[in-house]
């Protein structure tokens, strides 16, 4: 089931329950939202790889929703986001998934 605003509205970062592949806007545009990793309830994603800098993730669920990106070879917390204990202990878990993510920005 779906619903049609009257009004439309832009948004970012949004997920599709059930879906990770779904057509977006008049051109109909394929969108996916990667799962870099995940663990303890909270999924490391990547909405839209190499669209915009800095290169970034996005770690949902554990907490408010925040981004990490590599700074100095340091994988941290960006745009005035932090992390929660339980998101840290996931992104310490997957550091390597996430270094390799990162390495394709190079």
């Amino acid at each position: 089931m779906f619903e049609i605003p009257e009004i439309p509205a832009m948004v970012y970062n949004f997920e599709v329950a059930g879906f990770h592949t779904y057509y977006v806007g008049n051109s109909s545009v394929l969108v996916h939202n990667k799962c870099v990793a995940q663990g303890n309830g909270v999924r490391i994603e990547s909405y839209y790889p190499k669209d915009h800098n800095p290169p970034h993730l996005h770690i949902n669920g554990g907490g408010s929703s925040a981004r990490i990106g590599l700074v100095n070879n340091e994988v941290v917390p960006i745009f005035n986001t932090g992390l929660t204990q339980k998101q840290a202990s996931v992104v310490k878990d997957n550091l390597a998934i996430i270094l390799d993510f990162f390495e394709e920005f190079d």
